[in-house]
């Protein structure tokens, strides 16, 4: 919301005020080059921010991932303790402790699988996202300079019909 508004306080301050000579209607004259560069300025903070957005996102889940893998690997620690205490007491009591293990690990295996699906679906959108954006602005400035240009035919008209 910031971007967007920032983007549209520029483009008002770079616009003057013009009374459109036949109708009387108040208008805004943006130069095209003006135009081009608060448009360029907006792509890029816009990259900008969707590139922050998905490293935040991804260091998040490595993050996620890291702490997953010590959780892992105290978790195999602890049950080797167990594991080595308890088979002194019980050898039938060893067996099911590496069982539980191995499902846990896998639990966490798959656990860590879905995580990763997600980031990548997260940047699969992100990507989305900015096409999307790309498209939309492209769009409304191939429509903005489709207005100017029959602005700047219809008042040169005008002027020529005055001049005469």
């Amino acid at each position: 919301e910031d971007l967007l508004l920032e983007f549209l306080k520029a483009l008002r301050q770079s616009a003057r005020d013009q009374i459109d000579d036949t109708t009387g209607v108040p208008m805004m004259v943006i130069p095209k080059f003006q135009l081009s560069e608060l448009l360029d300025l907006l792509a890029g903070k816009l990259r900008d921010w969707g590139e922050v957005r998905m490293h935040e996102a991804l260091k998040g889940l490595r993050l996620q991932v890291t702490n997953l893998t010590h959780l892992l690997y105290l978790q195999e620690r602890d049950m080797q303790y167990k594991e080595a205490v308890r088979e002194r007491e019980q050898q039938s009591m060893a067996r099911r402790i590496e069982v539980s293990v191995k499902d846990e690990c896998f639990a966490l295996l798959f656990r860590m699988d879905d995580i990763q699906r997600k980031l990548e679906c997260s940047q699969a959108e992100v990507a989305d996202m900015d096409r999307a954006v790309r498209e939309r602005l492209k769009v409304e400035f191939e429509e903005l300079v489709k207005d100017l240009q029959q602005q700047l035919t219809l008042v040169r008209a005008q002027f020529t019909e005055y001049r005469e």
